[in-house]
């Protein structure tokens, strides 16, 4: 009886995996472009995507994201981005990467 138990849960474990691998090939992976608060700011926060900027070169979505003050909405109205980078960080990395601005220009 333990060897079908354990079996089972084996199953039931890789078929999760498997389920959450497709949808993940699904999903395109999103970089976000970040707007810190001030670092003066100490209350709490929540990230919000301001705008899209397309698909690079990777597959990979880019948005431009913006820490607001205050809690996150109970419902977000976009997919926050898997991985976020500073204008700093972009800095460090790529010398001449021109950081997006965080609304379009008028």
């Amino acid at each position: 009886m333990r060897k079908r138990q354990v079996r089972g849960c084996l199953r039931a474990r890789v078929t999760d995996l498997e389920r959450r691998r497709k949808s993940a090939e699904d999903t395109p992976t999103r970089i976000g472009f970040l707007h810190p608060l001030p670092s003066s700011y100490q209350g709490e926060k929540h990230l919000a995507v301001v705008r899209m900027l397309g698909h690079d070169g990777y597959g990979r979505e880019c948005c431009v994201v913006e820490e607001r003050p205050g809690p996150p909405p109970k419902c977000p109205a976009e997919r926050l981005p898997d991985l976020c980078f500073t204008e700093i960080d972009m800095k460090i990395c790529f010398a001449d990467f021109d950081f997006p601005p965080l609304h379009e220009p008028v």
